[in-house]
């Protein structure tokens, strides 16, 4: 009985490792320590004895944030190796600043003996955000002569908690009924739009009840533009300069917004959202053309 018992938990435990993906990205702090030790490598090989960190260019939507964390925990690593000085940013900016001001004139062009002269290395290269991943490639480059010394990328995944949230984009998006056209500069109300604060006594037509009527239209097809926004943000090429409003921005109640948003963040984060179907696509359009009449009747809440 205790070795079958000791044959199962064995099966079981084999069942779950083979489980476990192979290609699956290491932890992000062992990618940095990985990285840092080949390039502390180099370094040795290299006889180079003090580098710099410029930092990463960031693409396909990878954050500031993210790229300011990979070229922190890099520059770490890179310290705590020991190989080489390393100069922090903020010093190499100063650096740099001296050297302009010598170039101009306004200070002795030759450097002191701890300047920028004193840099043998530098470190820069790319951040890209891939879906749930980042990938970083670097290079430690001959800041004099342009010489690529030595080149490697990693991959981990992406720092969620670094990122701002989607409400946060501070960019806008185009108007919801231009669904299958690409994304162009257009108003986002009517040009008689009026930003009046609410009904006057005695009209008809209450824009309170408009604005109920709204809510619980939006409250029904929040979903859907939710999934139609992560798709969107996920399509290749996509640019947040190319926008004209932010997502939600049509929400009035925080609450429902605040759901929106969280649920645009899931269905982005996971990249399992449906596309809309024709019908989705329609009631979503019309109810673009309801928030665009409320807000030119009743002004904005």
């Amino acid at each position: 009985m205790r070795t079958g018992v000791t044959f199962s938990a064995l099966l079981s435990a084999a069942i779950s490792l083979s489980a476990i993906p192979l290609s699956a990205a290491p932890a992000a702090d062992e990618v940095y320590r990985r990285m840092a030790a080949e390039f502390s490598r180099s370094l040795s090989a290299k006889k180079i004895k003090t580098v710099a960190m410029i930092g990463f260019s960031r693409r396909a939507r990878a954050s500031e944030e993210e790229s300011e964390y990979a070229a922190e925990k890099l520059t770490e690593h890179l310290s705590r190796a020991g190989k080489a000085s390393v100069f922090e940013r903020s010093r190499l900016e100063s650096l740099l600043r001296e050297q302009r001001l010598g170039h101009s004139g306004a200070a002795e062009e030759k450097g002191s003996p701890g300047g920028l002269a004193a840099v043998e290395a530098v470190i820069t290269g790319t951040i890209f955000g891939t879906g749930e991943k980042l990938r970083i490639t670097a290079r430690l480059v001959n800041p004099r002569s342009g010489e690529i010394i030595h080149a490697l990328e990693g991959e981990t995944d992406r720092h969620w908690d670094l990122l701002p949230e989607v409400m946060q984009f501070l960019v806008p998006l185009p108007d919801i009924e231009r669904l299958d056209l690409d994304f162009k500069d257009i108003a986002v109300y009517p040009g008689n739009f009026r930003d009046a604060p609410g009904p006057e006594p005695g009209e008809s037509a209450g824009c309170g009840g408009v604005y109920a009527r709204l809510h619980a239209r939006q409250a029904a097809l929040l979903r859907e533009k939710a999934r139609f926004w992560a798709l969107k943000m996920r399509e290749p090429g996509f640019a947040k300069s190319r926008l004209t409003r932010n997502p939600g921005a049509e929400i009035a109640d925080p609450e429902l917004r605040k759901d929106f948003y969280e649920t645009l963040k899931n269905y982005y984060r996971a990249g399992t959202a449906l596309p809309l179907t024709d019908d989705e696509k329609a009631r979503l359009a019309e109810l673009s053309e309801a928030e665009k009449r409320a807000a030119d009747e009743c002004g904005l809440r």
